[in-house]
């Protein structure tokens, strides 16, 4: 890869809300020449993003509520 080209940078986030909630969010950032020729990939990349969101939020809802993990604490 060349520098400067088209470079993303993602990164993840999870909000704590209190009475045993989170948010995950999700960032990503394009930069480079390259970027205003990729505005179909880039609505592209955006959908799938939007897909894996939903998949990881159904997921997380269908466990049970209590499964004697907590991440928070390092224990998984």
């Amino acid at each position: 890869m060349v520098p400067g080209l088209f470079d993303v940078r993602h990164h993840f986030e999870i909000d704590l809300l209190g009475d045993d909630r989170s948010r995950p969010r999700q960032f990503e950032q394009f930069s480079g020449v390259l970027v205003p020729f990729m505005r179909g990939v880039l609505r592209d990349t955006q959908a799938a993003f939007e897909l894996a969101n939903k998949a990881i939020k159904q997921r997380a809802e269908s466990l049970p509520e209590d499964r004697g993990n907590n991440i928070a604490d390092g224990v998984q």
